[in-house]
């Protein structure tokens, strides 16, 4: 079953265009101006975005916490890897 749908979603085209993934909105907080903190919320503001277009990607991946999705991002690979 997995399969087929994997299938299915091969054959969709995918926007991953980073302008058009809506980021989840902030609460009002004091944002720190430390060079270590904005550092580290730049790092993790990345990997959000990155884990956003991943979960576009992954069939179904957008109705999965965060360690779903890379679990059947692994296997959605996998399954791509033996489709060549």
């Amino acid at each position: 079953m997995k399969e087929m749908m994997y299938k299915i979603a091969a054959m969709q085209p995918v926007d991953i265009d980073p302008a058009t993934i809506r980021k989840p909105k902030r609460r009002n907080v004091r944002i720190s101006d430390d060079p270590q903190s904005v550092a580290a919320r730049h790092r993790r503001e990345r990997i959000s975005e990155k884990i956003r277009i991943l979960q576009r990607l992954v069939p179904g991946g957008t109705k999965m916490d965060t360690a779903s999705m890379l679990d059947e991002a692994i296997r959605y690979v996998k399954f791509l890897k033996r489709q060549i």
